[in-house]
């Protein structure tokens, strides 16, 4: 009986909101390996990176079958903006113990701000003008 269920840790960019193309690392290991049982290890191309959308228990493929540790690129650029987006990953080992870890609550604003500028007076000799920036 093996007691050492592989482990998966992900970073992703930290700040509020998050847009384009998102860099995702990730690493992945499992005790038994560094103990010289490799039988009870990670299995081949053990991770797999998911995205569930808000208010949904569905979860998207954004890379299957990858390396122990690695580099994911993630286009949310033709995704809805909107809160509550999760990341997970998971991890199988050699025996097929299954461990996950998920970031919730992100924030995805691919909309760009809009911003209208005026002026009272539109045109001036030399007086003072009044200038409005509103955003929305």
């Amino acid at each position: 009986m093996n007691d050492n269920t592989p482990k998966i840790e992900i970073n992703i960019p930290t700040q509020k909101y998050l847009s384009g193309i998102l860099t995702i690392k990730y690493h992945a290991l499992d005790e038994d390996e560094k103990l010289q049982r490799p039988e009870y290890g990670l299995k081949q191309n053990p991770v797999n990176i998911y995205y569930s959308p808000p208010r949904s228990f569905d979860w998207i493929p954004i890379a299957k079958d990858q390396p122990a540790s690695g580099t994911v690129l993630w286009d949310t650029s033709k995704l809805p903006d909107g809160n509550d987006y999760r990341i997970k990953a998971t991890v199988t080992g050699a025996d097929n113990d299954f461990n996950q870890t998920i970031i919730e609550s992100l924030i995805l604003d691919n909309t760009a701000p809009h911003f209208t500028v005026s002026a009272k007076p539109k045109f001036s000799k030399g007086g003072p003008v009044k200038i409005e920036i509103e955003s929305s």
